[in-house]
């Protein structure tokens, strides 16, 4: 399992008054997924868009701020927690409205992708699509004790090759190791503190902003020995990630 740590990850900018921190690319060893970590200025934006490859559906998801969002036609507001699925060729664009910094993850199963900026079109009202998914309507699962798992892209929001869920852990609570044997991982930590397993080797700490991505088959865990919660977001390039049991 790579861990890309905050220190070390590359930084660019997407756009006026927009940053980017590379987390997973094939620079940084990524076959399946590629993943940002985006810093909004207050008044930036970027126009609206689409990625036409059909593997290319993008999950965007706000860790902190808010930030208005267009999708197909519908203008709305999304805070941290909330997530969208952008499906390829489904028009998305951003602004932040607000008079603070959004930072947002964006997330492709794919390292190959392309972007065509294209009209907004008509305004549309309505029920918003199932692709825009609000933190407050979605509920946890428990798979293990003291984990708290919130899905937020599957294929219950039209998802056809991505899994994107935020992991809380109480203290003492753990992901036994495992491996997925076809896809890979990644595993970036908003908040707290972990410590994480790596093939042979164990507890190693994660602190937040880290990256971690185990590979097909590699060997990984998760425990949380501190005495406050951890926040993990975990996301797959797959509807149906398999796991196999690794002790």
């Amino acid at each position: 399992m790579a861990i890309l740590r905050r220190a070390d990850q590359q930084k660019a900018q997407m756009c006026p008054g927009v940053e980017r921190y590379v987390l997973a690319d094939v620079e940084t060893g990524a076959r399946q997924l590629k993943i940002g970590d985006l810093f909004w200025a207050p008044g930036s934006g970027y126009d609206c868009h689409v990625h036409p490859e059909q593997d290319a559906e993008e999950t965007q998801y706000i860790l902190e701020g808010e930030i208005e969002a267009v999708y197909e036609g519908h203008r709305f507001t999304v805070r941290a927690g909330d997530a969208i699925l952008s499906p390829p060729d489904v028009p998305h664009g951003f602004t932040n409205r607000s008079g603070s910094t959004c930072r947002m993850i964006t997330a492709f199963p794919t390292t190959n992708r392309s972007t065509h900026v294209v009209e907004e079109g008509p305004p549309r009202t309505g029920s918003l699509p199932r692709g825009i998914v609000l933190r407050k309507d979605v509920a946890p699962t428990t798979p293990y004790e003291g984990l708290s798992r919130y899905d937020l892209v599957t294929e219950a929001q039209g998802a056809t090759s991505s899994t994107v869920c935020e992991l809380v852990f109480e203290p003492g609570a753990c992901i036994p190791p495992h491996i997925h044997p076809d896809t890979e991982e990644a595993l970036f930590l908003i908040s707290g503190e972990l410590r994480a397993i790596d093939g042979d080797e164990e507890d190693i700490p994660l602190r937040p902003g880290d990256m971690c991505l185990a590979a097909p088959g590699v060997r990984h865990g998760l425990t949380n020995r501190s005495d406050d919660k951890a926040v993990l977001l975990a996301l797959f390039p797959t509807t149906a990630p398999s796991s196999v049991p690794a002790g």
